[in-house]
């Protein structure tokens, strides 16, 4: 899957080569399909638990997820194997000091709001999956999930007539310039027609009539 990202106009575009999902607006979280708004690339490196692109907003890059299923697992990753590993004498109000940095964060009200659900002095080791449970609710909603508007379209693919019968390159989607005009993909088609080399090598046909197809 492809992903790209628009900061300024708070967009995420995810395409898995069949259709584009376009996420704009809401929350980073939820555009990048990260519920937890785990770091790409550092302790809570996010690449090795699928990630598959970087949102960098300000100061912060952000892993983005495939789909938000994948993004929990990872915040349940880390929380559960990889610091209860790493550090497991720490208690859940130390490792948030890591997590939610406070020259970022009000991390003393972060805490607050955990303590409401989990006892924020219990040591990682010590927590059962209860109290995982309830710790990752509350960093669920304190990232923040609001929802922003999901757009779904369907992706076309480049295609040539070759002797009156359509043939579309199914790993070859149609890409547009800046000013909408479609970018054709280089193909090299071997027989009596001279084609220039704006069009992709790879494919052998043994006539054309057009390069695209009508839109």
């Amino acid at each position: 899957m492809e992903v790209k990202s628009d900061v300024k106009n708070k967009t995420v575009i995810y395409n898995n080569g069949k259709e584009k999902i376009i996420k704009k607006g809401g929350t980073v979280a939820w555009r990048t399909n990260n519920p937890g708004n785990l770091s790409y690339g550092s302790l809570e490196g996010a690449v090795k638990d699928g990630a598959i692109g970087v949102y960098r907003y300000k100061t912060y890059k952000f892993g983005i997820f495939p789909d938000f299923e994948t993004g929990e697992k990872a915040l349940k990753n880390l929380w559960k194997n990889k610091w209860k590993n790493i550090m497991p004498e720490r208690t859940v109000k130390e490792a948030m000091f890591i997590y939610s940095p406070p020259e970022d964060n009000n991390t003393s009200k972060y805490i607050d709001n955990i303590n409401k659900k989990v006892d924020a002095n219990k040591k990682i080791k010590d927590l059962n999956d209860n109290d995982f449970d309830n710790l990752f609710s509350v960093i669920k909603k304190q990232e923040g999930n609001g929802l922003g508007i999901e757009k779904r379209e369907k992706v076309s693919h480049f295609g040539l007539k070759i002797d009156n019968e359509y043939k579309e390159f199914k790993d070859k989607p149609i890409e547009y310039d800046a000013t909408g005009k479609i970018i054709p993909p280089r193909i090299s088609i071997n027989g009596s027609v001279n084609v220039k080399k704006h069009i992709r090598d790879g494919y052998n046909v043994n006539s054309y009539t057009r390069s695209l197809p009508n839109r």
